[in-house]
């Protein structure tokens, strides 16, 4: 099979890159490298033959206006691309430069697999490792040159699964010597490489070299079994050596220089992550299960699926960190963003990360609309991450998301800027799913980012059609979180002077409400909109509270449910962690089409505690989008009317009355306001009376 590669500089989407001369092009050379396809054995880092390539095309647009990634190849075969890429690539090709085929191939975590594995320029490997069963190290003539010592050999297997074959001498220390002070353990690590060195000094090429910060092993010198067999060309030579059973990873080495277990949680991972990579291989393809997809109308070719809801599909996480766990770290970062999409679109999710499905067919009828893929890239001390969506049916990139996070912060979700990406990153994807939608003719609108987008259009007529929406999807789905928003619609009737606040609304929406607990108590996005009734009409503190706090520790990522949360804590007195709560939620939120209903919530926050000028502050972003909002017209009045700026609050109760011609101060005591404090309460009639409710 051919490969077709592609390089540009790493990150830095948004500045051109000028063109080098560019040779003559045989575009007949290039043709043959796309076709119609799948993906094969997919692997958590990347498939058997979707395979990370460093190569001699520089900046050839592939997708769009955007070059494609540092030293990622991907072959196009296997992606299943049509004519109209092949077209495409063969059109953009003299925006780049073209020289010669591709002279390495690296697996997703750095490592040399090679045109022939183990070449450095053509050169041939030195010597092969071993890595399956016992370590064992021979030269070119077979001889045995392994290591003697079991750190010595456990400190090369090490090296050779590291990226790009580097490990910093910190961790080595750590995972070997970590029970012992640093300069103790800095002198063992100094000792055993110097005898390593020694051991591989007959192969001939100085294999390992060190700096005051890392150790480097040459892995392009070697042949590495796992690496080999990992390529598209080594599956038939691992069942011929193996048969149908693969032997331990690293076997028998019994390391006793630590006191802790770091080097065996580390063997663990990589015992797990190569049988997920080889032992799909041990079946030959012919033999492997074939599900041909339906075949559909063409003229429904224009959507990617015909599922009733969105199909997602998640890539495989590219790393290029040293972090030991950082491709766990990916992978936990991108099933954050599809629990975030599954709630809110109530989207379909398709894992290519395993080795669980043998082909991947675009267009058949079902399937994903989009891809997702993470990239990490260590940069010093900071860790980039980067999302990447594409569109399945156009075969392109729609987009790329970028944020760093300093790694001294840690690589998990207690970082702020790892939740700030994920949230952020799911804004936008979901906002790339309802443009999607709208395009489509309106299909896959029965979702809650759809109905909450259209609540907080604040229109009577828009709220009218939302409930009915609502009450068809219920019907047809039977999804819980329908229900939940149909007890959330309730609460704009009352809030936002559509409707009476009656017995009829209390008992609909506690039977919505009732009904939620018991069918689905672990959505994130249904216990949120029904926890807010809960507290708002049913006045019910208690089950408001444990339906917001469980939301809140399901998914500590969405916005929504800090943003509930915060009004749970602020109509319940506690101040404090009210304005807590709002201050994650609009710095989770701040690309989010619901932003301006955050900053509504830091407003009457603000005007409770008594901070006037910033409650005007908020309440005047919040109204620049939304002029109509009752909470944030009622609060900033108060705000104005205690600042002393009566004309502007007599204004704001103006608006208020053109939609409630009979709003005034009784709001509060009839707690259409649901605040239960009466410091708050006074504080709230006060600044009514001042500002002419």
């Amino acid at each position: 099979m051919q490969t077709c590669s592609v390089h540009s500089d790493f990150g830095n989407y948004a500045k051109p890159v000028l063109p080098k001369p560019v040779p003559a092009v045989d575009r007949t050379h290039l043709s043959p490298c796309f076709g119609e396809g799948s993906i094969a054995d997919s692997s958590r880092g990347l498939g058997a033959e979707t395979r990370l390539v460093r190569n001699e095309f520089h900046n050839v647009t592939l997708f769009g206006r955007y070059p494609f990634f540092e030293r990622v190849v991907i072959s196009f075969d296997d992606l299943g691309l049509s004519s109209t890429l092949r077209d495409t690539v063969n059109g953009s090709v003299s925006r780049g430069d073209l020289f010669s085929p591709p002279q390495e191939v690296f697996t997703s975590r750095g490592n040399t697999l090679g045109m022939d594995p183990g070449s450095e320029a053509g050169r041939p490997p030195i010597a092969r490792l071993y890595l399956l069963g016992p370590v064992r190290l021979t030269d070119q003539e077979g001889y045995d040159r392994t290591p003697k010592g079991g750190v010595r050999r456990a400190l090369l297997a090490v090296l050779a699964l590291s990226q790009h074959g580097t490990k910093s001498r910190l961790s080595l220390q750590d995972m070997f010597w970590g029970d012992r002070d640093p300069a103790r353990g800095a002198s063992s690590l100094r000792n055993a490489l110097s005898v390593l060195k020694k051991d591989l000094a007959d192969l001939g090429d100085e294999l390992i070299t060190s700096d005051a910060q890392d150790v480097r092993l040459n892995i392009d010198r070697l042949w590495i079994d796992v690496v080999h067999y990992a390529s598209p060309t080594g599956a038939e030579q691992l069942r011929h050596t193996h048969g149908q059973r693969l032997p331990d990873l690293i076997e028998g080495l019994n390391v006793r220089a630590t006191g802790d277990d770091t080097f065996e949680d580390w063997l663990r991972i990589e015992r797990q992550h190569w049988i997920d990579v080889l032992e799909p291989k041990l079946t030959p393809p012919q033999e492997r299960e074939r599900i041909d997809p339906p075949l559909r109308d063409p003229a429904q070719m224009a959507l990617s699926d015909l599922q009733s809801h969105f199909g997602i599909g998640l890539l495989p996480t590219i790393s290029r960190a040293n972090a030991l766990h950082a491709e766990l770290f990916g992978d936990s970062i991108m099933d954050s963003i599809a629990d975030n999409l599954r709630a809110v679109h109530l989207a379909e999710i398709y894992d290519y990360r395993g080795d669980n499905t043998a082909r991947f067919d675009i267009g058949a009828g079902v399937g994903p609309s989009i891809l997702l893929q993470l990239k990490l890239f260590q940069d010093a001390n900071r860790i980039n991450m980067t999302l990447l969506v594409y569109r399945t049916s156009q075969q392109r990139l729609l987009w790329t998301w970028q944020m760093p996070a300093r790694y001294a912060d840690g690589m998990n979700f207690d970082n702020l800027a790892v939740s700030n990406f994920i949230n952020r990153g799911s804004d936008r994807v979901s906002k790339t799913l309802h443009d999607l939608a709208m395009k489509a003719g309106g299909a896959y609108l029965n979702t809650p980012y759809h109905a909450l987008n259209t609540m907080f259009r604040l229109e009577g007529q828009a709220l009218g059609d939302t409930r009915q929406m609502l009450i068809n999807a219920h019907s047809e789905t039977g999804e819980s979180v329908h229900r939940a928003l149909l007890a959330y619609l309730n609460t704009f009737h009352v809030g936002e002077h559509w409707g009476r606040y009656d017995g009829a609304v209390i008992d609909d929406t506690r039977e919505h409400v009732y009904n939620v607990l018991n069918d689905d108590p672990f959505n994130t996005v249904t216990l949120t909109m029904a926890g807010h009734a809960a507290g708002y009409i049913l006045h019910d503190p208690v089950l408001s509270g444990e339906m917001l706090e469980r939301a809140v520790e399901l998914n500590p990522t969405l916005a929504l449910a800090w943003d509930h949360l915060a009004l749970h804590h602020m109509y319940n007195g506690r101040y404090d962690d009210a304005l807590k709560a709002s201050e994650t939620a609009i710095r989770l939120g701040v690309y989010s089409p619901l932003r301006f209903t955050y900053d509504t919530t830091m407003c009457m926050i603000s005007t409770l505690r008594g901070e006037h000028a910033r409650a005007v502050e908020f309440g005047s972003r919040a109204l620049a989008h939304r002029p109509n909002y009752g909470a944030a017209l009622r609060y900033m009045s108060v705000a104005l009317a205690h600042l002393g700026q009566d004309e502007e609050a007599h204004r704001l109760v103006g608006r208020i009355r053109q939609m409630e011609p009979d709003f005034s101060g009784d709001w509060v005591m009839n707690d259409r306001l649901a605040v239960s404090d009466d410091g708050a309460r006074k504080l709230l009639l006060t600044g009514f009376e001042k500002a002419g409710a």
